[in-house]
């Protein structure tokens, strides 16, 4: 298995897990691996990290100054996600 196709294709996790693979344990955009860290943050339009993933594809448009999804957000791989 591998996360990198989840990142491009979140909608998607979960159709190629295998007996050793299961994308929503394993993979940042699948909910796995990884911890939120917003810290209580919330983005220019009062979002945090829970609404990015229902709206991946929107990681990054409204950051501000205490708020930049794509280091704070598991939805969109954020530092803390386990190694692809």
């Amino acid at each position: 298995g591998d996360c990198t196709y989840y990142r491009k294709f979140p909608g998607q996790c979960g159709a190629r897990d295998d007996e050793d693979f299961t994308a929503e344990d394993m993979c940042c955009p699948c909910g796995g691996g990884c911890t939120d860290n917003d810290w209580g943050a919330n983005d220019a339009s009062g979002n945090n990290c829970s609404y990015y993933v229902v709206h991946p594809f929107k990681c990054g448009l409204f950051d501000d100054a205490d708020f930049t999804a794509m280091d704070m957000c598991c939805a969109c791989g954020g530092p803390l996600c386990l190694p692809t």
